[in-house]
């Protein structure tokens, strides 16, 4: 909508009355921050007093779920929208902005991940439509201020509601996958050529995923998986374009899809804690993994080119990545056997990144953040 536009529906809306309403949003739908934060106005009994209403790109999913004085709507149904909009009490998102309309209304962004990755030039926050933007850290609090354009007397320190998910009991990983395996890895890239425009790395991956190159590659490491009894799980990032994907599930290699988790209703981060080890490159999910002390391995093979294209905030990027650095197969095979017998050399580094980044390092977050707006 254009600032014109915005302005004169303002001008107009901006003293409605305010009702008990809380407008939630995030990406993927009902996830990450945003749905922590509801799980636990839920669990307080929140939605006896505030009627919840979340903004959906696709509505059906959730029609079957049903909880009092809750609503799930269509970001296109754009009348009711606009009615709740202008009576809000609190908008909380976490990726797309919601449009403040009333000036009474109290806006929070919770963003999506601590920044590790250049943003000032994607424009994802007009920080005039917000009250407030969460930042992990008071070493942050510069580098938010730069990337996000949100001004420092907005920026509020708590780390991600969704890190309380990683201390829940509710997955259990042999039951899931119907086998109890040795060791369990998680693999989770972040998205180089997004669904649609945007690319953050030109680097040719041939079977969609790093380090893996071809087919003959795949089955290696499955024989070094199978051998050690690990199973190892890669979770392609929501918003990578999977036409190049060409990875398929073999004995001891699964790939599982944001949907597998919804359908079983279990949370990214309560399938991620139960993990021995992640394995990521420049995704922002590592910074909140620390707080497991967990053994963490980064594939670099294209960081060269991935500064070039999108670029990273700190000028030496790998002395914020505690862990092994993985350039090709052997050295994947050496994280794994290592992970197999204990061996783990990145402890103290792990611990000093994660004291420096994160604030809070419980399953505290969203009570702390609820208590902050004064829900």
């Amino acid at each position: 909508m254009k600032k014109s536009i915005k302005k004169i529906i303002k001008k107009i809306f901006n003293k409605s009355k305010i009702k008990n309403f809380i407008i939630m949003e995030s990406r993927p739908d009902f996830s990450d921050n945003t749905k922590r934060i509801f799980d636990y106005l839920i669990e307080n009994n929140y939605n006896q007093k505030y009627k919840i209403i979340w903004l959906l790109h696709d509505n059906k999913k959730f029609k079957k779920i049903k909880i009092n004085n809750v609503k799930f709507i269509s970001d296109k149904s754009k009348f009711i929208k606009f009615y709740y909009l202008i009576h809000a009490k609190y908008l909380i998102n976490c990726n797309r902005e919601i449009f403040k309309i009333n000036n009474k209304t109290i806006s929070i962004n919770l963003w999506h991940g601590t920044i590790l990755k250049h943003l000032e030039n994607l424009g994802l926050i007009e920080h005039e439509n917000i009250n407030y933007c969460l930042c992990p850290s008071k070493f942050y609090l510069d580098i938010y201020e730069k990337e996000l354009h949100v001004p420092k007397e907005k920026l509020v320190i708590f780390n991600n509601p969704r890190n309380d998910y990683l201390f829940s009991n509710k997955c259990n990983l042999s039951d899931f996958f119907g086998k109890k395996y040795s060791k369990y890895i998680i693999w989770m890239p972040t998205f180089r050529k997004a669904v649609g425009k945007r690319i953050d790395s030109d680097y040719n991956f041939s079977m969609g995923i790093p380090i893996i190159q071809s087919i003959n590659d795949a089955k290696k490491l499955n024989s070094i998986l199978e051998e050690l009894d690990i199973l190892m799980v890669i979770k392609p990032h929501f918003a990578q374009d999977m036409s190049v994907f060409k990875v398929n599930e073999l004995s001891n290699i699964k790939v599982i899809y944001s949907e597998d988790l919804i359908e079983k209703n279990i949370e990214l981060y309560e399938f991620l804690g139960k993990f021995d080890a992640l394995i990521t490159d420049y995704s922002s999910v590592y910074f909140d993994f620390l707080i497991t002390n967990k053994s963490i391995g980064f594939t670099i093979d294209d960081m060269k080119n991935y500064a070039e294209n999108k670029g990273f905030i700190f000028d030496d990027v790998k002395k914020y990545m505690p862990g092994m650095k993985i350039s090709n197969m052997n050295q994947m095979k050496k994280f794994i056997e290592d992970l197999k017998n204990s061996i783990d050399e990145y402890d103290s580094e792990r611990k000093e990144i994660c004291d420096l980044v994160n604030t809070y390092k419980d399953d505290k977050n969203a009570e702390r953040i609820v208590k902050f707006l004064g829900i």
